[in-house]
């Protein structure tokens, strides 16, 4: 229960309940609030699981002429049975004999979540206790023999049945005497170590409850990138009245160079007409339309960095308890893409005199930390790019094609994808003409050569994911219609047909397909060595390729 508290040992706390956990078919249990002094008020809430049984045989223990389980004074309860509240004497932590009773008004019973309270009184007729539900007047009860409660000091607390499900929440005390600091509560997000994607995080901390009915609790929140919160590099948001607060936003406007090439963010703040606040590095700075400095109010937090925070209460007597976590703290990480880069080669409108030409590009990289960065290769005969080839998960800035088809025009570009999915496109797409040598017939570029036999090329790149091209040659000659009937199809090793890619007549050239790694129904294949298969005419070969992911 913490050092607030004197307790039975059979006491706990289960579920944020003060909880007798004993089997015991007795009353001898009690709990005492140790820092409260004459309280002249107290009040409890019973808990989310008290059934009438319960309530029935739990109560307050009042007067209590020592701050132990085992002190002398006086057990209230109202009882459902007799519809009236019972007081006895408590001596030495166990009931005594009864010295009181008092018919109740026509207040309901009282159950989970309701209030009980008692406000305690003395005069020359007796000790006298009166009985509050809700916040409502009930029935006064009276010792007017004055068995017990004369002691100079006095404390209170509560005397649970064991074996009932009577729980108790949320205890309060009020007095001259009973002032004391705000309860203890805990830090609760973001959780200590933890990783927010925002600059602008929910800070959340439990209530923290005092036991003085008249206090009210305001909150102080300390958070920076200081773990000994160091005042330059520390924010202090004072006068809090909910136990959370929400760091304000800071809306990013572009990134900017200066004379030094220095990069700065700079970003719309709500404190009036043309002032932005640039951030560089970890510390906001604040400038006006004339770029002259202003102090810094607090905003989002800047990226990649630890925060360091902690809460303190504070009540109307400005006595302060601190969370009990004083050195939580968590990272920073807003997911970023991956920076601008550009192509290189072959340049855009450049010819190229290889069918199998080493694409180029500028490396990029991410502002995460950590973030790792790969590239996808897209190109097409389309420039909106309504077909393209994509070939993904490289870690060079440069790739080879495979085969492509002569005297043809290909767009491309390239995408960086970081390790969270977030793309940043080449800046650029480049275009290029394949022309080759060989390609070229008399000389003149008017007529291409032509294979001279049939060929079946082997599939490129091999292993894929998610997709390879495969070539194939219909030479002249290869039958006096001029054309061929080609049927080309993807198997299982089982021989399992898996896709189609060719069936109709090919004219003699040299041909490139290509498979995206789906079957006949667009399903992507698994893992696995696959057959691909020509015929053509009465030219027919097999190969293998390998589809790992």
């Amino acid at each position: 229960l913490g050092p607030d508290w004197s307790a039975d040992s059979t006491f706990i706390v289960n579920n944020g309940e003060l909880s007798n956990e004993s089997l015991e078919e007795s009353w001898n249990y009690m709990a005492v609030y140790v820092p409260g002094r004459n309280p002249e008020e107290v009040r409890f809430r019973w808990g989310a699981n008290a059934d009438i049984a319960g309530i029935n045989e739990g109560g307050m223990a009042l007067m209590l002429d020592s701050p132990s389980p085992d002190a002398s004074g006086y057990l209230l309860f109202r009882h459902y049975n007799l519809n009236s509240y019972q007081l006895f004497t408590i001596v030495g932590g166990a009931p005594g004999p009864q010295v009181g009773t008092s018919p109740v008004s026509t207040l309901p019973y009282p159950g989970p979540g309701d209030e009980f309270g008692v406000v305690v009184s003395t005069d020359s007729h007796g000790h006298h206790f009166d009985c509050y539900i809700n916040g409502v007047f009930d029935t006064r009860v009276s010792d007017t023999t004055k068995a017990q409660g004369n002691a100079d000091t006095l404390w209170a607390g509560v005397m649970l049945h064991g074996n009932r499900n009577n729980n108790v929440d949320d205890f309060w005390e009020s007095g001259p005497e009973a002032n004391v600091a705000p309860g203890s509560f805990s830090l609760l997000s973001p959780a200590n170590g933890s990783t927010v994607e925002t600059g602008a995080p929910l800070l959340d901390w439990e209530d923290s409850i005092d036991p003085n009915l008249s206090d009210s609790v305001l909150y102080t929140l300390y958070y920076g990138t200081s773990p000994d919160f160091a005042p330059e590099s520390t924010t202090v948001v004072s006068d809090l009245s909910a136990s959370e607060y929400a760091i304000p936003p800071m809306g990013i406007l572009s990134l900017v160079r200066d004379g030094q090439g220095h990069r700065s963010r700079l970003a719309v703040v709500p404190r009036g007409e043309g002032r932005v606040r640039a951030v560089e590095g970890a510390l906001p700075v604040v400038i006006d339309g004339a770029g002259a400095g202003v102090d810094p109010s607090p905003s989002s937090l800047p990226d990649d960095v630890v925060i360091y925070w902690k809460v303190k209460a504070v009540d109307s007597d400005s006595l302060e308890t601190w969370s009990q976590q004083q050195d939580w703290s968590f990272t920073v990480s807003i997911p970023e893409p991956p920076l601008p880069f550009s192509l290189l080669s072959p340049a855009d409108g450049d010819t190229v005199t290889t069918t199998t030409p080493t694409l180029t590009w500028q490396a990029s990289s991410d502002p995460d930390p950590g973030d790792a960065v790969t590239y996808e290769i897209y190109y097409d005969t389309d420039p909106q790019f309504a077909s393209s080839h994509i070939i993904g998960g490289i870690a060079d800035t440069s790739f080879t094609t495979p085969p492509l088809d002569d005297s043809t025009t290909y767009y491309w570009k390239v995408e960086a994808v970081d390790s969270t999915d977030l793309v940043t496109e080449s800046s650029e797409t480049f275009h290029f003409l394949v022309l080759t040598p060989s390609g070229i017939g008399d000389g003149d570029g008017s007529r291409p050569v032509l294979p001279k036999v049939f060929a079946l090329g082997q599939n490129y790149p091999n292993p894929f994911n998610p997709s390879t091209s495969i070539r194939y040659d219909v030479p002249a000659g290869a039958s006096p219609q001029g054309g061929v009937d080609v049927l080309l199809q993807v198997y299982s090793v089982r021989g399992r047909l898996i896709r189609t890619l060719e069936d109709g007549t090919k004219a003699p050239g040299r041909y490139v397909v290509h498979w995206d790694g789906r079957d006949e129904a667009g399903r992507k294949v698994g893992s696995g060595i696959y057959i691909y298969r020509i015929q053509a005419g009465s030219f027919a070969a097999t190969k293998k390729m390998v589809v790992l992911k």
